[in-house]
């Protein structure tokens, strides 16, 4: 007869193999419902960044603000809700990839390679006038130059001392700019006529000032804070998808700290030092104070509308630099009526500078440039057509680089991500 304490024992060993048993298999189990979890995650995050590209492509599926949901793959398991939407002069991209009990989102800012297939780095349009070279200048990359030609100048007491004029292709410009692309002329006029964004979210600017900080996710509505008086933003922290719009003008302080903002106004100023990344559009003038740091993807812009001033001007002090693109546009062809980019001594542009009027460069652009004239203002004289100890060279342009398309027939369809937002 077996003892009672050995049939306890024998009942415990069942107990620890029975509970070992139910151990493997919730193991098994758990790790099985984990694989499966992660493999949907990746699958979603595959599908997001494949609805990403698919707005990059050449695409007519997904037409500009007219958001579509698709099945991705025509297999019935992997939709994506798609949108499109302009902001400011750059595209956003947002894709969201769900299934029954899990969603995977991305949003991206799109740019595009922006003359760096053709390494163009100068559009000067053809007035009959030649362009003078002074001093230190320097032109590297292929050039659209007037018939007239290109000589060499002695201003403020400098000769030109370069060796050559151009490092790179000299070729013969047109009359007038290359015309712009459909989608940037229509944004910028809306810009010029006020018509801003489609938002649902209009509020006023005392919601704005009255706190130190505020933070908006680009997965939600566009926060749109209007003023009819001048906005002045001091120790303000500003990130994501909102827009500040003033009738009168808008003054960044050095103490704030922008990201991704939109601001518009009719005057716009940023102060000495202030850093940040923005895109900024005025009617009237825009001035980037001494030593500012403009991060990439940044837009300044002058834009005429039927209020402004006979001459509007963009101007980039000593010492800042701007990562991104500086933008002067008008529509018409009334000579009183002028737009100016006016680029200071030590300033720096890593991007693209369009003006359909003229440009006063002192500094540097490490990219493309596009201008009716040069303009050269000094202590004793305005010159038409020259440049003194300026810069423009499209080979210091980093390769990562995605800025705008601005020509209408561009050869140059590489769209590429300039950022990812959240």
């Amino acid at each position: 007869m077996l003892r009672a304490g050995a049939l306890i024992y024998a009942i415990f060993i069942s107990f620890l193999i029975g509970l070992s048993g139910f151990a493997i298999v919730f193991i098994a189990f758990t790790s099985r419902a984990q694989n499966e979890k992660a493999f949907e995650s990746n699958r979603l995050i595959r599908n997001a960044r494949s609805g990403i590209e698919l707005l990059m492509s050449s695409q007519a599926l997904i037409l500009p603000d007219v958001p579509k949901t698709i099945d991705l793959f025509g297999n019935n398991t992997d939709s994506v809700y798609l949108e499109k939407k302009s902001w400011g002069l750059f595209d956003i991209a947002v894709s969201k990839a769900f299934s029954k009990n899990a969603r995977e989102e991305k949003i991206v800012l799109i740019g595009s390679a922006a003359n760096q297939k053709d390494s163009m780095a100068l559009y000067l349009t053809d007035m009959d006038k030649r362009l003078s070279l002074s001093g230190e200048t320097i032109l590297k990359g292929n050039c659209y130059l007037p018939k007239a030609g290109i000589e060499r100048a002695f201003i403020e007491g400098k000769n030109f001392h370069g060796s050559q004029f151009v490092d790179g292709k000299v070729l013969k410009s047109e009359k007038r700019l290359p015309k712009i692309s459909k989608s940037l002329l229509e944004r910028i006029q809306n810009i010029s006529e006020g018509k801003w964004l489609k938002s649902d979210s209009l509020q006023d600017i005392s919601f704005l000032l009255a706190k130190d900080s505020m933070q908006r996710s680009f997965f939600e509505p566009t926060l749109l804070y209007t003023s009819s008086v001048p906005v002045v933003l001091d120790h303000k922290f500003l990130r994501g998808n909102m827009a500040i719009i003033s009738s009168v003008s808008i003054t960044v302080k050095a103490s704030s700290k922008l990201t991704d903002v939109l601001l518009y106004a009719p005057k716009i100023i940023l102060e000495e030092d202030f850093s940040g990344s923005l895109q900024a559009f005025a009617s009237d003038s825009l001035v980037a104070g001494k030593n500012c740091r403009l991060a990439y993807p940044s837009v300044l812009s002058v834009c005429r509308n039927k209020k402004s001033k006979n001459v509007i001007r963009m101007v980039l002090n000593e010492e800042a630099t701007c990562l991104g693109v500086l933008f002067a546009w008008q529509d018409g062809a009334d000579t009183r009526k002028q737009v100016d980019i006016s680029i200071s001594k030590k300033a720096v542009v890593y991007g693209q500078v369009f003006s359909c009027g003229t440009l006063d460069l002192k500094g540097s652009v490490y990219g493309s440039v596009f201008t009716n004239k040069f303009v050269l203002r000094t202590p004793s004289a305005v010159y038409e057509n020259h440049l003194l100890d300026a810069t423009i060279d499209v080979s210091k342009l980093p390769v990562e680089y995605a800025g705008i398309v601005i020509m209408k027939d561009s050869s140059i369809v590489d769209k590429r991500i300039a950022k990812w937002l959240d």
